[in-house]
């Protein structure tokens, strides 16, 4: 889950049983749309690992420091030097709030400059990086924030229902249905005073009852979170039994089932789900990346390759922009920009701009622009899984346009 320091962002949490908190994806978007707007002075955006568990006390400020000098051996003094403050304060930050770091990662934007300071506190690992830019550097944070979408977990069995929100790597339990009794409580001169047959169609039809309340359930939570993809566990026969018993449209979303007891904990929980998720996910997106392939050369409305997505991006066309994960480790790939008009490349123009034909600019990130810029015109960005070979020979970058 994503959360933030500061209180006028606001902060979002996993809904907890009978109570629906914030949608986490609009605060989480919001937050990223939020810090991509370029400005004049110097960014520097740290994204570290600070897992309590599997991080020594002081190991964050070392891996700064090596960070840090490797920073200043690329990019000169005179960068060095306006942003010597900004590495000053996020070691401050580090050494001082060490013992605030509850979660897996965090990210630090700072920029002295613009009088810019964020914390992002981060319950998903990510790859130790600091990069000094003229604009915070987001593009891991928009794949964080796209790859973990929402996912509704229901176990049942026949007496018993639980109900769960999965989104950014935590486990919430949303709410739970319990009809207890079902076996066996009975009245005197009541149950045991029915045939065996009576007495087996009753139970049949509290089972039922109880499937019928927790449908129900579900039914208000997929509303509530805006959640349109299910994973059933429980008893093979509780799960056959209450899927038969879902309406169409929430047995479209169910994308998988498995076996579970039902007083799992949340971890035993993610290590069941995980698989299922990431099998949806990438037949998902095998899909949508052959789509968009398919569609680049003759619709006019998607494009691959980093130059035609930036020329794309220039037109303010991209609805949607997709590409590789870790292909951010190759977004410091250089480019050029325009300075007047605005036009990105990855080709050093000799003529100048070709659209007003002033001077063209390198540029440190290309692709970095390419995410900022997309995400300022309103467009969807999704991280592909980096097994697909089709983005990828495609330069691992792609997005389906507008008109």
């Amino acid at each position: 889950m994503l959360t933030f320091n500061d209180p006028n962002n606001g902060v979002s949490a996993p809904s907890v049983k009978g109570v629906s908190a914030p949608g986490v994806n609009g605060v989480a978007n919001a937050g990223v749309k939020g810090v991509s707007a370029p400005g004049n002075a110097y960014y520097v955006s740290l994204y570290m690992s600070v897992d309590p568990a599997t991080h020594d006390k002081g190991s964050a400020t070392i891996h700064l420091k090596n960070m840090i000098k490797s920073l200043k051996a690329r990019h000169g003094m005179e960068v060095f030097r306006a942003v010597r403050e900004d590495f000053s304060r996020i070691e401050s930050f580090l050494k001082t709030e060490r013992r605030s770091f509850f979660k897996k990662s965090v990210l630090v934007i700072s920029s002295t400059g613009s009088g810019f300071w964020k914390v992002y506190h981060l319950s998903v690992p990510i790859k130790n990086d600091m990069v000094i830019d003229t604009a915070p550097y987001i593009t891991p944070l928009a794949g964080i924030v796209d790859n973990f979408k929402k996912y509704g977990v229901a176990l049942v069995d026949r007496e018993l229902a639980r109900i769960f929100l999965v989104h950014m790597g935590r486990v919430a339990e949303y709410d739970e249905v319990r009809s207890e009794g079902i076996q066996g409580r009975h009245k005197k001169g009541g149950w045991f005073a029915l045939s065996q047959d009576h007495y087996a169609r009753h139970i049949e039809r509290q089972v039922a009852m109880h499937l019928k309340e927790a449908m129900g359930r579900l039914r208000e939570f997929l509303a509530s979170e805006k959640v349109d993809t299910l994973m059933l566990g429980g008893s093979a026969e509780a799960v056959a039994t209450f899927k038969d018993m879902l309406p169409t449209e929430i047995r479209s979303m169910v994308r998988g089932v498995f076996d579970s007891g039902m007083c799992v904990t949340a971890d035993e929980l993610m290590r069941k789900v995980e698989p299922l998720v990431s099998s949806f996910e990438a037949h998902r997106q095998d899909e949508e990346v052959r789509r968009l392939v398919s569609a680049a050369p003759k619709s006019g409305l998607a494009a691959v390759g980093l130059d035609d997505v930036l020329t794309a991006v220039h037109q303010g066309r991209v609805r949607k922009l997709m590409l590789v994960k870790d292909f951010n480790n190759n977004s410091k790939t250089p480019g050029y920009g325009c300075g007047n008009c605005g036009f990105k490349t990855t080709t050093e123009a000799a003529g100048g701009c070709p659209y007003c034909g002033a001077a063209m600019q390198r540029m440190d990130y290309a692709v970095e622009d390419a995410v900022h810029l997309s995400i300022e015109q309103g467009a969807v960005v999704e991280t592909v899984y980096a097994g697909n070979r089709e983005l990828t020979e495609k330069g691992g970058i792609g997005a389906f346009l507008h008109f």
